[in-house]
């Protein structure tokens, strides 16, 4: 649900060298026709991912392109990059890049104007567009998590010949705000960026000028070669006593014919008599697999260890279910969480009178709206749940949060704002379900579905028991909405609610597992007891 900060990007800047001292250590050097490098990444000295960089000569100069492979985050991730100067390695010719993930890809594109760039990011909820950024074309791409990037800057740096040099750089997946940071050589095979708003990276090389290590913060990037890692998803099963795989039919219809259906799990209980009582768990906003990052899986096996039937899927179009997940919509996601609702009333073995939600995050708005309209669910649990629209409430509140934290500076807060004013008047003024932006097509749909929303209403239209578990330092959903929540649901007629606020945790109920100690899993939250067992209580009631 984070907005900026959802999955651990790495962070990207353009840097323009502005000051050259007289001091002169680098020079010309030679590229080849073609250059491969490999790195592999590692945190706290665990390999996490691997990066193979070329550097390729082109009829105007050169290009740079890389893939780099990060199995361990949350979410299975690879980027691509591709960054092309001319030969004075002075002008930028363009720059792409897209982060992949299971069901989802988000681009981002800086393309050459008259005047000098455009700036256009774009993932499959919303968009950010500027048909032209400050510095003229004097910009390149960088990104401290990635050598291929900044060995380009190490190439310019080189061939400035400075010992010294201020620069304006723009934060790309931040927007396009301009900053200023100093890169310094340090020692004859060291260089040294750093700025406000950005964490400082030391950048070693060889004597062929070829990057060979780059440290920031708790990740280093090393030349060499890895064995290619693969990861999995954390499904614990420690209490459940059988998983099995299951397809939902939903009413829709596939371009082929064929019915969309969602791919899931549904956990069952080690004893027990049928039927069983059974809970739906629907996840936090994003291209959610059936566990969640990790966190639904874990609720799942906990509450079917304590004799629930749990179901639990993937979103439409990530990664078995099918279906599009770039088009998915507030009225899917509620058609989805209905048609899970009729799976578990028609397989016979499940009971239609004990029929729970559980929502997690967005979930939990997509939980409610359910349970107010349909008559087989019978309570609902809402964890770290919003009590204002997704958009563009929640995108309001996320800027807010990072201003806060110091993890936007002012006109960083200045343009989102902006921005997502800007995204507003677009859907309102643009009729159909998506627009032609900069030559990119761009869905309107989930934010339109969303602005149409009523969270208030949802809320007070329940008429089951309603459980709103919070943690106390929520960073992404403060916990402020939890008690609007609890206010929206004191207005019902002879409804039945409870608070459970949980000191010292966060949006995640517990601590996040990073990437190194993951391994073979993905980075995961790890849920704290007392909130499996709280939650686990109130549903036998």
């Amino acid at each position: 649900m984070k907005w900026h900060v959802r999955f651990r990007w790495v962070t990207a800047v353009a840097l323009v060298l502005t000051i050259a001292l007289p001091v002169g250590l680098g020079g010309c050097f030679a590229r080849g026709k073609e250059d491969v490098n490999t790195y592999v990444v590692k945190e706290s000295g665990k390999v996490i991912g691997s990066q193979k960089v070329r550097i390729k000569e082109t009829g105007s100069g050169l290009a740079y392109s890389c893939t780099e492979k990060r199995p361990f985050a949350e979410l299975d991730t690879t980027f691509t990059r591709e960054l092309t100067v001319a030969k004075n390695l002075k002008t930028m010719l363009g720059y792409k890049s897209s982060k992949s993930v299971p069901g989802a890809v988000y681009r981002t594109d800086i393309s050459a104007t008259d005047q000098g760039f455009s700036f256009f990011a774009y993932d499959p909820r919303m968009f950010d567009y500027l048909p032209l950024m400050t510095n003229g074309k004097n910009v390149i791409p960088i990104e401290i998590d990635s050598a291929c990037l900044m060995q380009a800057l190490l190439d310019r740096f080189l061939v400035a010949n400075v010992q010294s040099a201020s620069a304006f750089v723009v934060v790309p997946s931040r927007g396009p705000v301009v900053r200023q940071v100093t890169v310094d050589r340090k020692s004859r095979f060291l260089i040294h960026l750093a700025g406000v708003g950005l964490d400082d990276v030391d950048v070693s090389f060889d004597r062929n000028n070829f990057v060979t290590r780059v440290r920031a913060l708790d990740v280093t990037i090393e030349k060499g070669s890895a064995a290619p890692s693969q990861s999995k998803s954390f499904e614990p099963v420690k209490k459940a006593g059988r998983v099995s795989e299951v397809r939902v039919d939903t009413p829709e219809r596939l371009h082929n014919g064929d019915r969309l259906e969602l791919a899931g799990n549904l956990y069952l209980p080690p004893s027990g008599k049928k039927p069983y009582r059974a809970v739906i768990l629907t996840g936090d906003a994003g291209p959610q697999d059936r566990t969640g990052g990790g966190f639904l899986s874990q609720v799942a096996d906990a509450l079917a260890g304590q004799g629930f039937a749990v179901l639990t899927c993937d979103r439409r179009g990530v990664p078995e279910s099918a279906g599009n997940y770039a088009t998915i919509t507030r009225k899917s996601l509620l058609s989805d969480l209905d048609s899970q609702v009729d799976y578990l009333v028609c397989r016979g073995d499940m009971d239609p009178e004990k029929i729970a939600l559980v929502g997690y995050g967005e979930g939990g708005l997509i939980s409610a709206s359910v349970a107010a309209a349909n008559p087989y669910v019978k309570r609902v649990a809402l964890m770290a749940t919003p009590s204002v629209k997704m958009f563009p409430d929640m995108a309001l509140t996320s800027i807010q949060i990072a201003t806060i934290d110091g993890k936007m500076i002012a006109p960083e807060t200045y343009h989102a704002r902006q921005c997502v004013e800007a995204l507003i008047g677009l859907v309102y003024g643009t009729a159909g379900e998506s627009v032609d932006v900069a030559g990119h097509k761009i869905f309107l749909e989930w934010m339109r579905s969303w602005m149409a929303s009523n969270p208030p209403a949802d809320l007070s239209a329940l008429k089951v028991p309603v459980l709103v578990m919070h943690g106390a330092v929520d960073r992404v959903v403060p916990v402020d909405q939890a008690s609007e929540i609890m206010k929206a649901l004191e207005t019902r007629q002879g409804g039945e609610q409870k608070l459970e606020v949980f000191d010292n945790l966060g949006h995640t109920f517990g601590p996040v597992v990073d990437e190194a100690k993951a391994r073979p899993y993905r980075s995961h939250p790890v849920v704290d007891r007392k909130v499996l067992v709280t939650l686990s209580d109130w549903l036998k009631k």
